[in-house]
């Protein structure tokens, strides 16, 4: 009897750390790496410490632990935040044919 390899499942992603994804990693690493350039900008602006900058930070954290975490359901398929905004834009992006009356029985395409 001859054995064949079957790939393990594709649906879940690898976990990385603290039991997240690695692109949900990656969201909340981005974001956080943002918020701290953010505060330093603004503590260089103001020229004043550090510390008295970072809640200024907060709410960039929030939108990406946002984007990473929470779960939407769209026409029965559950995803993301950040996934369902990456693939509306993808959709808003891409070329439509439209079929447009010129008069009686004429119709002419647009690409």
């Amino acid at each position: 009897m001859k054995v064949y390899p079957v790939p393990f499942s594709t649906k879940e992603e690898d976990k990385l750390i603290f039991n997240l994804s690695t692109k949900q990693s990656l969201i909340i690493g981005a974001s956080v790496i943002l918020a701290l350039i953010t505060a330093g900008l603004l503590t260089a602006i103001l020229q004043t410490q550090m510390l008295f900058c970072l809640p200024i930070g907060l709410p960039v954290i929030f939108v990406g632990v946002i984007l990473a975490m929470k779960k939407i359901e769209i026409s029965g398929c559950e995803m993301t935040t950040g996934d369902y905004l990456f693939y509306r834009y993808k959709y808003s992006q891409r070329k439509r044919h439209y079929l447009t009356q010129r008069g009686e029985g004429e119709t002419k395409w647009y690409f």
